[in-house]
């Protein structure tokens, strides 16, 4: 059985997600200046084509067989490799100045594993930033009264989101995993019915 319920890459160019994610994410990695940056579910490749200009190396990690051959064909310049979080990082470890794994762990069954993987790639002192769609109160009320948690949960389509992250949640996830919180912002519609969660933590 897989562990990730997955997502089906058959597009090339942009994905849906990052029309409200990608200027927030470039101005976090701007800030933290990293030399070499790792992309854990890098889809078919397009953000990792994006940062290779705020650092001297990306490399970027699909699980996916068809986005990884779609990385490797649009991208021939950059370094993917066909693998996931609960494959062996040894090849990977201690190397990055930063981690990234945008819109990932929601569809992890084991999502730990995606945070233990990321740590052992990480440099002391470096970062990782995750993103998620948002959960939380407000959000789960406006879901509920509305009626549309069947949407919402995309329970009659085959992979997709399995696991729904609050503030919360996902910083306790990362705390136990030996990873300081920084910061959490939300993005995307008005102030707690965001639509994503983008976090930052650092390396103990």
């Amino acid at each position: 059985m897989n562990n990730i319920a997955d997502y089906k890459w058959d597009l090339h160019g942009k994905p849906d997600c990052f029309n409200f994610y990608q200027r927030h994410l470039i101005q976090e990695i701007i800030k933290l200046k990293p030399k070499k940056i790792l992309d854990i579910g890098s889809g078919n490749g397009y953000f990792c084509n994006i940062l290779k200009k705020y650092c001297d190396r990306i490399d970027g990690i699909e699980p996916s067989l068809r986005g990884y051959e779609i990385s490797k064909k649009e991208y021939s310049d950059l370094n993917f490799y066909n693998k996931s979080c609960y494959d062996n990082p040894e090849d990977f470890k201690n190397n990055y100045d930063l981690v990234i794994s945008t819109e990932v762990i929601e569809h992890l069954y084991y999502p730990s594993k995606l945070i233990q993987f990321a740590r052992e790639c990480i440099k002391d002192k470096g970062y990782l930033i995750i993103t998620t769609p948002y959960h939380g109160y407000l959000k789960n009320l406006a879901i509920s009264i509305i009626n549309g948690w069947d949407k919402h949960f995309t329970v009659d389509r085959d992979g997709g989101h399995i696991k729904f992250w609050s503030i919360k949640t996902l910083n306790n996830l990362l705390e136990i995993n030996n990873f300081k919180v920084i910061k959490n912002n939300g993005v995307g519609r008005l102030p707690y019915l965001w639509k994503g969660l983008i976090t930052l933590a650092k390396k103990n």
